[in-house]
C-alpha cells in the first residue's frame, strides 16, 4: 500500500504515445524521400545533412534528432526500400498459381516497386560503395534472400538450369535489366511497364 506522500506514476496514455511515434515515423519518411531525391540528383557526397534538412523543411540541428549522419540516412533509405519490396512480394496471392504465373507476378510487382521507389533504387545502384560498412552486409543479405526466391522458382520452371546459371539469369534480369531501365528511363506509363515486363520475361526464358 502506497504511503500518502509517495509518488504514483501516471498511467501511460497509449494513444498519445502511438500518435507521437507515428508522427516521428512520418517525419523520418519525409526526410528519406527528400534525401533520396537529392542523392539521385546531386550524388551522395555532394549533399550535406544540413542541405537535406533545409529541403525537408527543418534546421540542420533538428535533423540529428532523427539521423546521426548521412550514412544513417542512406542505410535507412535502403532499408525502407527493402521493406517495401518484401511487403510487395508477400502481398502476392499465390494461391493456385503455377510457378510460371508466380514468376510473372513477381516480375510485375518488382517493376511496380522499382517505379515507386525510383529515387532510392537509383541511389542504391549508384552509391553502393557509400553504404556504411555496418549496414552493407545486412543489405546485401536481404537482397540475396529476395533474389534466391526467384532463383528457386526459375529452376522449378527450367530444371535444366544449374543454381549458378539461374542466379546469373535472375541477377541480370532483376538487378540488371529492370533496375537499370528504371535508372535510365522510369517505367511511368502502362505501356512502358508492359514493354519492360515482356523484355524481362523474354530474358528469363532466353
Amino acid at each position: 500500500m502506497a504511503q500518502p506522500n509517495s509518488r504514483v506514476s501516471a498511467p501511460i496514455d497509449k494513444p498519445k504515445v502511438d500518435l507521437r511515434a507515428r508522427k516521428i515515423q512520418q517525419r523520418k519518411n519525409h526526410i528519406l524521400m527528400v534525401a533520396a531525391r537529392l542523392f539521385r540528383e546531386r550524388g551522395f557526397h555532394a549533399v550535406s545533412i544540413d542541405q537535406v534538412g533545409t529541403a525537408a523543411g527543418m534546421s540542420g540541428p533538428a535533423m540529428y534528432k532523427y539521423f546521426s549522419d548521412k550514412g544513417a540516412i542512406l542505410s535507412a533509405l535502403l532499408d525502407r526500400g527493402i521493406s517495401i519490396a518484401i511487403a510487395a512480394f508477400e502481398a502476392i496471392d499465390n494461391e493456385g498459381l503455377s510457378d510460371l504465373e508466380l514468376l510473372k507476378e513477381r516480375v510485375r510487382v518488382y517493376i511496380e516497386f522499382a517505379g515507386e521507389v525510383r529515387d532510392a533504387l537509383v541511389v542504391a545502384v549508384r552509391e553502393a560503395n557509400s553504404i556504411p560498412e555496418w549496414y552493407r552486409d545486412d543489405f546485401l543479405r536481404e537482397q540475396r534472400r529476395i533474389r534466391e526466391i526467384d532463383v528457386d522458382i526459375l529452376m522449378r520452371i527450367r530444371p535444366e538450369l544449374s543454381k549458378s546459371e539461374a542466379r546469373y539469369i535472375c541477377s541480370n534480369v532483376f538487378q540488371g535489366l529492370i533496375s537499370s531501365s528504371v535508372y535510365l528511363y522510369p517505367a511511368d506509363t502502362p505501356m512502358r511497364r508492359k514493354r519492360l515486363t515482356k523484355m524481362a520475361l523474354a530474358a528469363l526464358f532466353a
